[in-house]
């Protein structure tokens, strides 16, 4: 008497279903890992917006303790007249993209340029700072929409004479929407 085979292996039918349950397990699992860059960029100006408010309060606070002018990380601000660098014991918009690190490119590739001029930080970066009316703005301009990806910082403010002067702290802001 014969003895039955025992198979070897799978069948094809098996194979054609542990295929299908992969093919359906990939399209509903992949456009959760297709477009991260929104996401990462998104965290990244999270980041910036983290750096500006870090970045704000440490000159504050360095330069209620000192009296003339004070370095942060290289950055000079002065409080000496006749060029005075910061209002109300709060830095400038213009020395904050400094005090994150974000300076004019000078051309070179990955090289930072001069402090106190807003700028890209880098060949291929898409940060950029701008500086008007008293306000820094910091855009990605690889966002999907630039103008809702963005970090502000608006001066502070010095209203009223002496004795009754009042310092309007500076505001921070982030709309990241379109990151």
């Amino acid at each position: 008497m014969k003895k039955p085979q025992q198979q070897k292996g799978f069948t094809l039918i098996e194979l054609i279903i542990v295929i299908i349950i992969l093919g359906i397990l990939a399209v509903t699992a992949a456009p959760r890992f297709l477009d991260l860059s929104s996401d990462a960029r998104t965290s990244a100006m999270q980041g910036v917006l983290g750096a500006v408010r870090s970045s704000s309060q440490i000159a504050h606070a360095a330069l209620l303790v000192r009296t003339g002018d004070v370095t942060i990380e290289g950055v000079a601000i002065q409080t000496t007249t006749p060029d005075v660098q910061a209002i109300g014991d709060y830095a400038l918009a213009e020395d904050m993209c400094d005090l994150i690190g974000l300076t004019t490119d000078d051309g070179a590739a990955g090289a930072i340029g001069t402090q106190g001029t807003p700028g890209t930080q880098e060949d291929g970066d898409s940060l950029d700072c701008a500086v008007a009316s008293n306000v820094l703005t910091i855009t990605d301009n690889a966002a999907t929409d630039p103008a809702t990806c963005v970090v502000t910082y608006a001066e502070a403010t010095v209203t009223g004479t002496a004795p009754n002067i009042v310092i309007t702290p500076p505001v921070i802001g982030a709309v990241i929407t379109g990151c």
